[in-house]
């Protein structure tokens, strides 16, 4: 596996734990489903799932405002120099 989709797989198996935690999703039911990361490792989209579907908007809009924090999270837990500028959709 390629440095890019491995670092992807675990930013995926973190975030979905780290969100679990401290994100209240507001009665809805909340997945991780992909994190892409670009040819730079400068930027990562991260696609979630919400069931119901109307609640995705808020969850997405909350998870965009706690992206620096997140970050900082994986930078802790990966161990490496730069984490990619987080984005959620």
């Amino acid at each position: 596996m390629y440095r890019k989709e491995r670092m992807a797989s675990v930013m995926r198996d973190l975030l979905a734990q780290e969100i679990g935690k401290t994100i209240d999703p507001n009665g809805a039911l909340l997945t991780v489903m992909d994190v892409s990361i670009d040819e730079d490792l400068e930027n990562a989209v991260v696609t979630i799932s919400v069931f119901p579907d109307d609640k995705k908007s808020g969850l997405v809009r909350t998870l965009n405002k706690n992206a620096p924090t997140l970050a900082f999270f994986l930078l802790k837990k990966m161990k490496i120099r730069k984490v990619p500028l987080l984005e959620f959709v």
